[in-house]
């Protein structure tokens, strides 16, 4: 498992911002770009990290432990 410290950016902005449209913005990176790189990190750890909704991202519980 190689986890990149790109992949780890983009899931904590996500994590802090709620959205991968506004982690984008703050990574300066497209939306596409953060939600690949979260994706892939949730593949690399075997894990979800976010439940994913219509517009809504909440961090799972394994998400809340890898934020903290």
């Amino acid at each position: 498992m190689s986890l990149s410290l790109e992949q780890l950016s983009a899931f904590v902005a996500t994590a802090k911002t709620g959205s991968f449209k506004q982690a984008a913005e703050h990574l300066k990176k497209h939306s596409t770009t953060v939600g690949e790189l979260v994706s892939n990190l949730e593949i690399d750890l075997g894990l979800n990290l976010f439940e994913r909704q219509v517009r809504k991202l909440t961090l799972t519980a394994e998400g809340n432990t890898l934020l903290a």
